[in-house]
């Protein structure tokens, strides 16, 4: 991924939450909406999670705000300011690991249980096509870190078509596109449209058994 494209926008969400203690959400209540939106699918207590653009570690710190503590948190960007501000303020804790890097370079040698993303892919990184490529890429890769995984899952948004009118920078895909897709990787598939209309949530399950919701 080339990150030169998207560097100024997620440049301005750190400068904003740096300048007023919000950034990277609209408000802070659809921050939590979306934070809750995830909670719905699996226990984040006592989990190994890779979070896939991590910014500056909100959802960590959400995490510890509800006394949830992961066994290890592993917050991946590309984006070097925001991973340098989530080392700045959680680089002690030994629970967690920030790294600035491209999540397809990497490899893992974790037993993972939550691999999640929020947002990354509300901008595209080049032309429609290549966002949905390079979206696939990601989403394959996310679920093969726990597809062998009873109680593993993949947490992912996607922006909507729905949604309107929208900016010409912005990536969206229909749903049943995600769905189709999402379905050659797992049987287990779910779309949950509960934060908005304009945004929905991929889920998919590792493993073989019975699908369930907390």
């Amino acid at each position: 991924m080339n990150p030169s494209k998207n560097n100024a926008h997620y440049d301005e969400e750190l400068e904003k939450l740096n300048d007023t203690g919000f950034g990277y959400f609209g408000s802070k209540k659809s921050q939590m909406c979306k934070y809750h939106q995830y909670a719905k699918y699996t226990y984040f207590h006592g989990a190994t999670i890779v979070d896939v653009g991590c910014g500056p570690a909100l959802f960590y710190e959400w995490l510890l705000e509800q006394g949830i503590k992961p066994k290890k948190y592993i917050g991946i960007d590309i984006h070097k300011p925001s991973i340098d501000e989530a080392n700045r303020k959680h680089g002690s804790d030994p629970r967690c690991m920030f790294v600035c890097e491209d999540f397809l370079d990497m490899s893992f040698q974790e037993n993972v249980d939550v691999v999640m993303s929020i947002g990354i892919f509300m901008v595209k990184f080049g032309t429609l096509r290549e966002t949905k490529n390079l979206w696939e890429d990601y989403v394959e890769k996310m679920y093969s870190l726990i597809q062998d995984n009873n109680d593993g899952i993949v947490l992912t948004d996607v922006m909507s078509p729905m949604k309107g009118e929208y900016h010409k920078d912005e990536f969206m895909m229909m749903p049943n596109e995600a769905l189709d897709f999402g379905l050659k990787l797992s049987e287990r598939v779910m779309l949950d449209y509960t934060f908005a209309k304009h945004s929905y949530l991929l889920v998919l399950k590792g493993g073989k058994s019975e699908w369930h919701r907390i």
